[in-house]
């Protein structure tokens, strides 16, 4: 009988999970006899090249049961999960192709269906998601013709359409991994902008503010935190 093919992600920007069950060491040997492991950036650089997307939640003594949120000849990648205060899930991914897709699905708190799922916007990749002022907004990276990246921001209506904006630019073309953030009344952009930096904006009234960098040394996912972290508190400072 074939073995279940496992796939590790970092949902929200930070591979420390990761991590914590490569130092298992000798129980993960145990679990390598019952699965075959297709994606774990930390511990290995091979990958599969299709995935589906499974969803199961921590119920405070056990996990529920696995759900298929896609099922499709198509792989889902960089899958990343936002709750709101009301208990609704949202899952955005995107497909490589020509052009690289966005998508969206989501389901309310309580609710045992997902929504069938949406592109939300095209020529984007590496997408996170929050909800802010009622809105759903998700934050990608798109390629720039002449080099180099944009940030963007989508914000999708009642209606279904989508608004998007162009938030910075970067000469940096390795991934960004875009995060958006809503917290404390603000709401912001990160990103790695180069080699050696990190940048945040923030929306202001009177629209996306000019990029701040940081200096980022620390490659690791711990570094990765910390200077998120060290964003978030910029940010929120009166």
């Amino acid at each position: 009988m074939n073995k279940p093919r496992v796939a590790f992600f970092d949902f929200s920007s930070c591979e420390g999970c990761q991590l914590q069950i490569a130092n298992l060491e000798e129980a993960v040997v145990d679990v390598l006899k019952l699965v075959d492991i297709v994606a774990f950036r930390e511990v290995m650089k091979e990958h599969s090249d299709d995935y589906d997307i499974a969803f199961s939640a921590w119920t405070g003594d056990s996990w529920s049961g696995t759900e298929y949120v896609t099922c499709s000849p198509q792989d889902e990648l960089d899958p990343r999960i936002y709750i709101d205060s009301f208990q609704k899930t949202y899952i955005v991914w995107w497909t490589a192709g020509s052009p690289d897709k966005v998508f969206l699905t989501y389901r309310t708190g309580g609710a045992l269906d997902w929504k069938n799922y949406v592109q939300v916007v095209s020529d984007a990749r590496r997408p996170s998601v929050v909800t802010h002022n009622d809105r759903i907004m998700i934050a990608f990276e798109r390629g720039l013709g002449g080099g180099g990246q944009e940030v963007m921001v989508a914000r999708v209506e009642d209606n279904g359409s989508t608004v998007v904006e162009s938030v910075a630019s970067t000469p940096r073309s390795d991934r960004l991994d875009v995060v958006i953030h809503s917290s404390g009344g603000r709401f912001w952009v990160d990103w790695k902008h180069s080699d050696s930096e990190f940048a945040y904006s923030i929306l202001e009234d009177s629209g996306w503010s000019d990029p701040v960098t940081l200096s980022w040394t620390d490659k690791s996912w711990v570094g990765e935190s910390v200077i998120r972290q060290a964003i978030k508190t910029e940010v929120l400072s009166p």
